[in-house]
């Protein structure tokens, strides 16, 4: 006798993701459908729902590909609607990529500098004249303090959405995650947050002020890294939808002028701090 599924609810529906909340035999089970080419999304999170203990991640029943579609069926966790606070996103954060420092796995991505340049040479028609004139080696001294930083198993698509709260802290949807500067993370998830970025600075700095202004400096770059991850990204989905991501890609492009600014304003305030020591 076929076992019968019965529709629930859909949670999402867009041309790269289609998430459904089924019910199969009086359980409950996600079943999501991607695009072929990202099926390692659910390798990624069957390995780490086998290497996180103290963060949850769904677990990955199945995986099938059919018709260019990739489909999986994996584990529901029900959870609490209530808005979660800065510290418990921050914690969370934090908590992951101590779970994950030690990732030994072909399935992640590193996302060195290498990486960052080959996205930077994508957008680099989209980006601010100043900045994609950079050369590479000037880029590589520019960045070295973001990639120089400690690495885990990034996440990429941080906003409250993925992280779920039921008894553990659950993480979901590791589309963008590769192995890189823990550092991203933040940036990605405050990246547009003005107001919340100085709080993020004093938790990455457990409390204290940041020595002449290295954390901000890091962190700014840490962002710029993003921004142009962001356009890189926008790039590659025109294959798959037919739109130009005009608005997101001035967006990022307008957020690299403001963060550069701001970067030459921190430094600019060291080098004279330093000549008056």
């Amino acid at each position: 006798m076929e076992t019968k599924i019965k529709f629930i609810k859909k949670f999402r529906s867009t041309p790269l993701s289609k998430v459904y909340l089924i019910n199969i035999a009086n359980k409950k089970y996600i079943k999501k459908i991607i695009h072929a080419d990202f099926v390692k999304e659910f390798y990624k999170q069957k390995y780490l729902s086998n290497k996180c203990k103290i963060i949850k991640i769904p677990k990955i029943h199945n995986i099938n590909i059919k018709n260019g579609k990739a489909i999986s069926l994996m584990e529901f966790i029900p959870h609490e609607k209530n808005k979660l606070k800065l510290i418990e996103v921050l914690s969370t954060i934090s908590m992951f990529h101590k779970e994950t420092e030690n990732v030994r796995s072909n399935i992640f991505a590193i996302y060195n500098f290498d990486s960052f340049h080959a996205d930077f040479l994508n957008a680099k028609k989209y980006l601010p004249c100043g900045f994609k004139n950079m050369t590479k080696k000037q880029l590589r001294e520019f960045f070295a303090e973001v990639f120089n930083s400690k690495y885990a198993v990034v996440h990429g698509d941080f906003h409250e959405d993925q992280i779920l709260k039921n008894k553990k802290y659950c993480l979901i949807d590791f589309a963008s995650s590769f192995y890189g500067p823990k550092i991203l993370d933040y940036a990605y998830i405050f990246r547009y947050d003005r107001k919340i970025k100085k709080q993020v600075l004093n938790y990455l700095n457990e409390g204290r002020k940041s020595s002449n202004g290295k954390l901000s400096l890091k962190f700014l770059k840490a962002l710029i890294v993003i921004f142009v991850y962001d356009i890189a990204w926008f790039i590659n989905r025109r294959r798959y939808e037919r739109k130009s991501f005009t608005k997101q890609i001035l967006k990022d492009k307008l957020a690299i002028n403001r963060t550069m600014d701001k970067i030459t304003n921190v430094m600019r305030i060291k080098t004279f701090s330093n000549l008056h020591n």
